[in-house]
C-alpha cells in the first residue's frame, strides 16, 4: 500500500503557466500551500497526481463536502487526508504509479530515474538471455564438431567409402 504525500508524482498546479510542480514537503505533512514561500498564492491548493493513476481533487472535494458542518476554513486538512491515505497504487489497468519521493527532484525527473530502471532491468534481462543462447551455441557448435570428428575417423579408418 502506498501514501500520495510519500510519491515523487505528488504536484500542484502553477496558477500562472498551468505547469504542474513538485509539492515539497510542508505541502505533503500539512496539505496547505506553504505561506512562506514567494508568491505562495500562484499554486492551486490541491493535490495532482502526475502519473494520472489516481484523481486526487473530486476525493479532495468529496471529504470537504462530508465535513460539510465542520464551518473548517482549513482545505488542508481535506487535502491531508487525501494524500496520507492509504491506497493500492498503481492502480488496476494503470502502468505507472507509486516511486518513493525524493526531495529536489521534480515528477518528470522521477519519471525519467523510473525509465532509466527500468532500462536497466531490461538490459540484465537481455544479458541474461543473450549468456543463455551462447551457451546453448557452444554446445551445439560441440555436439557438431564431435560429430565431424567421429565422422572424419570413420571415413579416415576406411569404415565408411
Amino acid at each position: 500500500m502506498a501514501k500520495c504525500s510519500e510519491c515523487g508524482f505528488l504536484t500542484m498546479r502553477d496558477k500562472t503557466n498551468g505547469l504542474l510542480v513538485e509539492a515539497i514537503d510542508d505541502y505533503r505533512i500539512s496539505g496547505n500551500v506553504p505561506t512562506y514561500l514567494e508568491d505562495y498564492e500562484r499554486y492551486y491548493n490541491y493535490p495532482i497526481c502526475f502519473t494520472m493513476a489516481y484523481d486526487l481533487l473530486p476525493e479532495v472535494e468529496e471529504a470537504a463536502r462530508k465535513q460539510f458542518f465542520d464551518k473548517s476554513e482549513d482545505w488542508g486538512k481535506y487535502v491531508l487526508g487525501v494524500i496520507t491515505k492509504e491506497r493500492e497504487c498503481p492502480p488496476k489497468g494503470k502502468a505507472l504509479g507509486f516511486t518513493k519521493y525524493q526531495q529536489g527532484f521534480t515528477p518528470k525527473e522521477h519519471r525519467e530515474m523510473l525509465d532509466r530502471e527500468e532500462w536497466r532491468d531490461w538490459q540484465e534481462r537481455q544479458r541474461k538471455a543473450d549468456r543463455h543462447w551462447r551457451i546453448i551455441e557452444i554446445v551445439l557448435l560441440a555436439i557438431i564438431s564431435g560429430g565431424f570428428v567421429v565422422l572424419g575417423a570413420l571415413i579416415g579408418r576406411g569404415y565408411i567409402p
